[in-house]
């Protein structure tokens, strides 16, 4: 492994091993993200504020800090295709973490091929740490956007109030662009862009919270098998 990356080097074998006991029972899934109540202190968007987005774990943080510090340029370009075909499992309602371990590990093989099962096998816990990363950008943005709208509709047109809104820029300054048109030209089209916004961030969480919940499975695994390889050392 050491011609793809030295860091992985120390981690292969805790890696492989809590890959291999990963498997889970057919119709084992994550569960759905909880709703929680809209703040009515700081009037958070209901769109957003729906939502209970999983908190950064600093485990996976370290982990994926570790494993990917010195990843070669070329490296990343071939994880490329296997984050991407990982995160799309994650989308499907049906996948489960054993699932999705199956997919990152095939994927992996698929762009390096020559592998053994050991570096296979970390390469996939790597491609999992990227494609929850990818999904929380996704989160995060996709929240911006809900918020977005929402604050353009509680402008309820005025359009002195969302020239304010577009001075904040970015999608804020996209969204309110588009409001003070349909004030212009006395029509609605943030209504239906917020209803397709509010259900992409909805997508976006459950692939979130799936790719989250399988991590944090394999890391109490990691931890389990450490505990027991040190005992038996002793």
């Amino acid at each position: 492994m050491a011609k793809y990356v030295a860091a992985l080097e120390a981690w292969s074998i805790v890696a492989l091993v809590a890959v291999r006991v990963a498997a889970e029972p057919p119709n084992a899934v994550p569960p759905t993200p909880a709703p929680r109540a809209v703040n009515v202190v700081t009037r958070e968007p209901p769109g957003a504020g729906n939502l209970e987005i999983p908190r950064e774990n600093p485990a996976l943080e370290a982990h994926r800090a570790r494993l990917t510090a010195n990843l070669r340029p070329d490296v990343k370009a071939k994880l490329k295709e296997p984050i991407r075909r990982t995160g799309q499992a994650a989308e499907r309602k049906t996948t489960s973490p054993s699932d999705l371990v199956e997919v990152a590990n095939r994927s992996v093989a698929a762009s390096f091929g020559g592998l053994s099962k050991t570096d296979n096998e970390t390469m996939a816990f790597v491609v999992l740490l990227e494609a929850e990363k990818d999904a929380r950008e996704d989160v995060k943005q996709r929240t911006a956007r809900v918020e977005a709208v929402q604050r353009a509709k509680a402008c309820q047109g005025a359009v002195t109030c969302l020239e304010e809104l577009a001075t904040k820029g970015g999608v804020s300054h996209e969204v309110a662009q588009q409001a003070i048109d349909d004030a212009k030209n006395k029509r609605d089209s943030l209504s239906e862009l917020g209803e397709t916004e509010s259900l992409r961030l909805q997508a976006a969480m459950d692939r979130l919270t799936k790719l989250t919940w399988t991590l944090r499975r394999l890391l109490r695994k990691i931890s389990d098998t450490s505990e027991t390889i040190i005992q038996n050392l002793k």
